[in-house]
């Protein structure tokens, strides 16, 4: 395909060009942050379950979470196959209004994690009767008595709760939960260890009753500019470390669902740690923190891909991860596939009666 050439008058306007194209809502268009979109220009669909494409709010970017392609506005023309000239007439949108106030994230997370009793029962009954986990696993995701549950996960509170127990800093990630009606939440830290962003997830079976994804983000004007974090880890580095001068397997893994069983193995013991990303198309970013935080030990890597995305991406992404984590003894997990020739980590849980079983399939990893 030819590259597209991209006069001045388009460059910086690509919000802009993905509204005229129908990529983008007009509505969704803000003024800070990333902009989501079902759909990015070389096809790829979010199939209800995420935005599959964003956009950054100056017009100059967009980043396929798919297909891991992204760029300019050169980049985007020569996707679609079309001509700036298309787009030279095309309209500007105006964002939404700014708004500033961020949350205070860490600190609203920590409340969240000292009152487990509030949620607890919430994370339980999805990992049970929505995800199907088999009952070790969900023990081990959850806790019982005085041993809590992982750090990773929270929920908001589907009963009746009195508002003024609720410290501060956790009523808007809790007021979140519920106008999103997604009431499982995941945390998402930084390279050393602080929850940056939480990720907010439907809990109940089927498909949300709003028809919108199934997983949705914090807004970046609550949570600040991903680019002053990097990469937003679902797990910790330096367990990660500590598993490696153990010489015990880590697990790495793509999405939350996957990531919250990964992180449940390493607390049964049957890996030493669990890390993770929301998408394949960042796993290249997880690559550029985590060979700093294992330089100079030998870990063992257990890469679990997504089986039958479109065009086989989770496979070839964490391929490519493979590829640069040498020379660490790297294996990849293929777990088995569905009906529809699709698999992941998740979902193989659900179809086991023990996480013995899971621990089998990666110790068989080569």
């Amino acid at each position: 395909m030819t590259r597209a050439t991209t006069p001045p008058d388009v460059r910086g306007r690509l919000v802009d060009l993905a509204v005229a194209a129908g990529l983008v809502q007009a509505h969704a268009v803000r003024a800070d942050g990333w902009i989501r979109a079902q759909r990015c220009p070389h096809g790829c669909d979010a199939e209800a379950r995420r935005g599959a494409c964003n956009y950054s709010a100056d017009g100059r970017r967009f980043r396929c979470h798919r297909c891991g392609e992204g760029g300019g506005a050169r980049d985007w023309l020569t996707a679609r196959g079309e001509s700036a000239d298309q787009y030279v007439a095309a309209a500007p949108v105006m964002p939404r209004r700014r708004l500033n106030q961020r949350w205070p994230i860490a600190a609203g997370w920590a409340a969240l994690q000292a009152r487990p009793g509030w949620w607890r029962d919430t994370v339980a009954d999805w990992a049970r009767d929505v995800r199907g986990w088999p009952p070790d696993l969900v023990r081990a995701l959850v806790g019982q008595g005085a041993t809590p549950p992982l750090d990773d996960v929270a929920a908001g509170c589907v009963g009746a709760r009195d508002e003024r127990a609720v410290p501060a800093a956790a009523r808007p990630l809790l007021a979140r939960a519920d106008r999103l009606d997604r009431r499982l939440m995941i945390a998402q830290r930084d390279a050393q260890g602080v929850v940056r962003t939480v990720r907010y997830r439907w809990h109940r079976d089927g498909p949300p009753g709003d028809g919108g994804a199934k997983t949705l983000a914090l807004p970046q004007w609550a949570v600040g500019p991903s680019a002053e974090w990097g990469v937003s880890l679902l797990g910790r580095l330096d367990l990660a470390a500590e598993a490696a001068k153990r010489r015990a397997p880590i697990l790495i893994v793509e999405g939350g669902p996957d990531y919250l069983v990964a992180a449940s193995l390493a607390r049964l013991g049957v890996v030493g740690a669990a890390l993770g990303v929301a998408s394949c198309g960042e796993l290249q970013r997880l690559e550029a923190v985590l060979s700093p935080a294992l330089a100079g030990l030998e870990a063992t890597l257990c890469l679990v891909p997504h089986r039958g995305d479109h065009a086989d991406v989770g496979e070839r992404r964490m391929a490519a991860l493979a590829a640069r984590l040498r020379p660490h003894d790297v294996r990849r997990v293929f777990v088995p596939c569905d009906a529809t020739g699709r698999g992941d980590l998740a979902d193989a849980a659900a179809n086991v009666r023990s996480a013995r079983v899971l621990a089998a399939l990666i110790e068989s990893a080569r």
